[in-house]
């Protein structure tokens, strides 16, 4: 298993996955050879649906289901490269929730809450920096405006002494 795991590592690097994936995708094989006693490359499609089976009555959610699905087609597609032993797994539909939706008199309470905070925070934090920058812009401005005054004068003619 140990060289198997380090194939599969290499190349699930090479393709660019990210460091968690990797991981959690060594930990549904390791898993899975451990439910099984033995190496997954002699394991085949029969075992892994008996083991999602067992997955569906561990009663785990659907996106760990779909992780050991990842995993599986991963190891078997690109590792094995055996794809018909996964060519018949789904991944597990993964229920959407809708959100809370405020009452009326929520969202008034709500919005009166966040005006009153905006003031409190303006009034502490944002009329000070917008002084000082202020003070800099017009520093600022005087001196482009000198600049600009002295670039733009009309030269003057030299004179000659004689």
């Amino acid at each position: 298993m140990r060289r198997l795991r380090d194939r599969m590592r290499e190349d699930l690097t090479l393709r660019g996955l990210g460091t968690n994936t990797i991981e959690a995708y060594l930990g549904c094989v390791r898993k899975f050879a451990e439910h099984f006693g033995r190496s997954p490359s002699a394991l085949g499609a029969d075992e892994i649906r008996e083991f999602q089976l067992e997955l569906r009555r561990r009663k785990v959610s659907a996106s760990t289901f779909n992780v050991y699905a990842a995993a599986f087609k991963f190891l078997y597609r690109f590792t094995l490269d055996r794809p018909e032993q996964v060519a018949r797994i789904r991944c597990m539909r993964v229920p959407m929730h809708l959100p809370t939706v405020l009452s009326g008199s929520e969202m008034s309470r709500l919005i009166a809450a966040l005006d009153a905070r905006a003031k409190e925070h303006q009034a502490q934090h944002l009329v000070r920096p917008f002084d000082a920058a202020g003070s800099k812009l017009a520093k600022t401005s005087s001196t482009i405006a000198a600049s600009r005054a002295s670039i733009l004068k009309p030269p003057t003619a030299p004179s000659l002494r004689l």
